[in-house]
């Protein structure tokens, strides 16, 4: 393995990055999702924030895309919610990609 970075492991996955991008591996540093976003957040509530083309989405463990590219900015999931942000404003999301503005 040469990664660039290893980060902590969070929920049995770390984050990993090689020649400027980013995925993730598992205990067993077998690679999950391979290194092809600008950047991430780690695993929380089963879902990752990941960035690929200056916008931010979400994926599970396995590397399904849950939540479109479309937030400026996407703070990890904590109890099933994470904050994101668009040119509407910032809001919260839960895990289905559902806005909230009231939480």
């Amino acid at each position: 393995m040469e990664y660039e970075h290893i980060g902590i492991f969070y929920e049995g996955y770390a984050s990993i990055s090689k020649d400027k991008k980013y995925g993730f591996i598992n205990l067993n540093f077998d690679i999950i999702v391979p290194t092809v976003f600008d950047r991430v957040w780690g695993f929380s509530d089963v879902l990752a924030s990941v960035c690929r083309d200056k916008y931010w989405g979400a994926i599970d463990k396995q590397a399904h895309l849950r939540i479109p590219f479309v937030y400026n900015s996407f703070i990890e999931f904590y109890e099933s919610i994470a904050a994101v942000s668009d040119s509407r404003g910032i809001y919260y999301i839960d895990r289905e990609g559902k806005e909230n503005r009231d939480w």
